[in-house]
């Protein structure tokens, strides 16, 4: 399992247009993200994903040391090298992926690394009935 975002990026990049499943035709996913059903590009989780992985790098010292705002100049921090670098990250991701929790991606094999918000995993494996898919 990855432990950094960097590692998250290498094997997403490493496993993109590979066959993962096996069925002889190669192009599954190296990251395959959840968005709900009718989501675009900044539908409410992706700027979660983007500011929780800036997070990571920027808010190593607790909440004392501000994250959106410099908490004694009150500047926005989104020109630092962390907001950037979180941006690249899922630049990246979202270069080497593929819808996950509105298509069939990853029940069927197609995903090396999967990526969810709350309530994405319970509905890729049940059919359009609310039925267990088999």
């Amino acid at each position: 399992l990855p432990n950094t975002w960097e590692e998250v990026m290498e094997l997403a990049v490493f496993f993109h247009g590979k066959d993962l499943n096996e069925d002889g035709e190669e192009g599954d996913y190296g990251f395959c993200h959840f968005p709900r059903l009718g989501a675009g590009y900044w539908d409410w989780w992706w700027p979660e994903a983007v500011y929780s992985t800036w997070a990571t790098f920027d808010q190593t010292q607790g909440i004392g040391e501000g994250f959106f705002f410099d908490s004694e100049t009150m500047e926005p921090r989104t020109s630092g090298p962390g907001f950037k670098k979180a941006a690249e990250i899922w630049k990246t991701l979202w270069q080497h992926g593929a819808d996950g929790c509105i298509t069939d991606n990853f029940i069927t094999g197609r995903c090396a690394i999967g990526f969810s918000p709350p309530g994405c995993w319970k509905g890729i494996f049940l059919n359009l009935d609310g039925v267990h898919r088999k």
